[in-house]
């Protein structure tokens, strides 16, 4: 019985290679898989190895590619379709990751395909914020057969001495409105790096990423004392820089005309003929502390000389003065409806005093 199920298993497998050999073969097949989109075709031409033993499979760069970006989503998922679908194994992806060139400092190869990459990006989608950080590393020596070097001491890309490194400073760029990411330059150091150094490499990345075409908005990063200190005295360069040319500084940006201070508001917040009668979301989100930081802040703008108040949406604040009206609007009768109250002996709920947003 087992020869008999072992003979009938033998003869499908056989008859589904045979298939798989003259599909490969067909012409028209040929023809329809070179009109499908690149990632699709490049899997549909990875199971056409099948009939190939899994020891005597070879795979493209182009496969191994795709095969990574699989694993590096879901590991687990990866794992379940290599037993479905023919896929290198993790093995030969380590492999490959293991051969690329990864020095200390500022990537070169990355940022070429960054520049191709904006090339083809919005304006919207260019702006980026730069992240950087520092992670504590155990001291240690490692020959690194890719690069032919010893790593382990302290490498800023630009120069490197024999002392050992037990730190990495890390930096990686952030989309803002796109999900786009990448890190772009890493560092080893004794102890965390010195205020020169990181501005020094601060000045070149940002100068790097905006020869690509990206554009830098802004840095994050955490309060440690060497960054805080950076930042100060880049802000004190700027201002000396502006100083020296005869422009004003200031350390508010005031951004774009489409930014709002309060951003998810709408009509059915502030309109009296549109608000949901029964969603009690939009009274909570209305008298929210976000909205009294707004309202608070716009208060306090100078007034011209004509007294009224400078339009926020041509400092890019970008709060509609319709809604600033309607909501001071919606205080003030919220106001009257607690004095009503207060009168019938309910008590009495003390209320921040509120001025008119910008005018039209």
């Amino acid at each position: 019985m087992k020869l008999e199920k072992m003979a009938l298993k033998y003869k499908n497998q056989k008859r589904q290679i045979q298939a798989a050999k003259k599909m490969s073969m067909n012409t028209a097949f040929l023809s329809a898989i070179e009109k499908l989109p690149e990632s699709i075709k490049t899997f549909t031409k990875l199971q056409l190895k099948s009939h190939i033993k899994p020891r005597g499979r070879r795979f493209t760069n182009e496969e191994k590619v795709m095969a990574l970006t699989i694993l590096k989503q879901s590991p687990k998922a990866y794992e379940l379709l290599k037993k479905m679908f023919v896929l290198p194994s993790k093995r030969c992806l380590q492999g490959l990751l293991h051969s690329f060139r990864m020095e200390p400092g500022i990537n070169k190869e990355i940022l070429e395909d960054l520049k191709k990459v904006a090339s083809r990006m919005s304006t919207e989608n260019k702006l980026v914020n730069i992240l950087f950080d520092e992670v504590s590393l155990a001291p240690g020596v490692e020959y690194n057969a890719a690069i032919g070097k010893i790593i382990g001491f302290e490498d800023y890309g630009y120069t490197r001495n024999k002392t050992l490194a037990d730190h990495a400073l890390v930096f990686m760029i952030k989309g803002i409105k796109s999900k786009c990411k990448q890190p772009i330059c890493f560092t080893f150091c004794k102890g965390t790096t010195k205020a020169a150094e990181l501005k020094n490499l601060l000045k070149c990345i940002i100068k790097e990423i905006n020869a690509t075409g990206l554009i830098v908005v802004a840095t994050i990063c955490d309060q440690a004392t060497t960054n805080v200190r950076v930042v100060r005295e880049l802000q004190n360069d700027t201002r000396e820089r502006y100083v020296r040319q005869g422009n004003s500084y200031n350390t508010v940006d005031d951004g774009d005309d489409e930014i709002r201070l309060v951003n998810k508001l709408t009509e059915m917040h502030v309109d009296k003929n549109k608000i949901p009668k029964m969603k009690v979301k939009f009274a909570a989100q209305v008298f929210s502390q976000r909205v009294s930081s707004a309202l608070r802040f716009l208060s306090r703008l100078p007034r011209r000389s004509s007294g009224r108040k400078c339009d926020c949406r041509t400092r890019g604040l970008g709060f509609d003065s319709r809604v600033g009206q309607s909501i001071t609007g919606l205080f003030s009768d919220f106001r009257k409806f607690l004095s009503g109250s207060t009168e019938s002996g309910n008590v009495p709920v003390p209320l921040c005093t509120v001025e008119k947003g910008c005018d039209e």
